[in-house]
């Protein structure tokens, strides 16, 4: 039967009253895979199982990480899914294999879809990184902290308060805290005016859940 694996990757099979999904990633190099192209392998996974379950009229099992080519290439903490919407596709997928009822499982299919719509454009448009933080911005911690960006400095980059003071390099390029989630820069703004205590500020990024 027809049906819109789009690249061909993904397959499906019957093991007594269940259907599950397969994927066929022998042949594809995850290293030198980009976001987008990993982005768009989901969403062709997720459309198939949407259309299966339209098909057969009841829940597909996903297959998890192991048809999931975000999994394959990232982590739960680096996937593109949680730096663009804060969720993860394994809670997601949790939630579509927990299904009971048809409508569950289509809304959970349904959802995936939309959260990969929305990282799709997310990675389109080029995000705030590491790579563009300069001197004299603030950047607000997931704990609530706020650090002043200071680059260049004798002990190299680094994050500053009147308090304590953090390293940039222990910051991935989406600004997650490579040992502490509590510490990811969740947002950045820069002063309007001279005043770097000032509170008429711009917000250049917000994110990271």
């Amino acid at each position: 039967m027809g049906h819109p694996s789009l690249d061909g990757y993904f397959k499906y099979y019957k093991q007594e009253n269940r259907i599950y999904a397969l994927a066929n990633f022998e042949h594809l190099d995850f290293e030198k895979m980009t976001a987008h192209e990993a982005i768009e392998k989901s969403i062709s996974k997720w459309k198939f199982i949407r259309y299966l379950e339209d098909y057969f009229g009841k829940p597909i099992m996903a297959g998890g990480g192991k048809t999931c080519a975000l999994c394959k290439k990232y982590d739960c903490v680096a996937c593109p899914i949680k730096v663009a919407t804060g969720e993860t596709c394994r809670e997601m997928n949790d939630s579509h294999n927990e299904a009971s009822t048809m409508k569950q499982a289509l809304l959970a299919s349904d959802r995936m879809i939309e959260l990969l719509n929305t990282t799709l454009k997310y990675y389109e448009t080029p995000p705030f990184t590491k790579s563009d933080l300069k001197s004299g911005m603030t950047v607000t911690l997931r704990d609530g902290d706020k650090f002043l960006v200071v680059l260049e400095t004798k002990i190299g980059d680094a994050l500053l308060n009147t308090k304590i003071f953090d390293f940039l390099d222990n910051y991935s390029e989406n600004m997650i805290n490579v040992d502490f989630p509590h510490l990811d820069i969740v947002k950045v703004e820069q002063s309007l005016n001279s005043s770097l205590l000032s509170s008429d500020t711009e917000v250049l990024f917000e994110g990271n859940g």
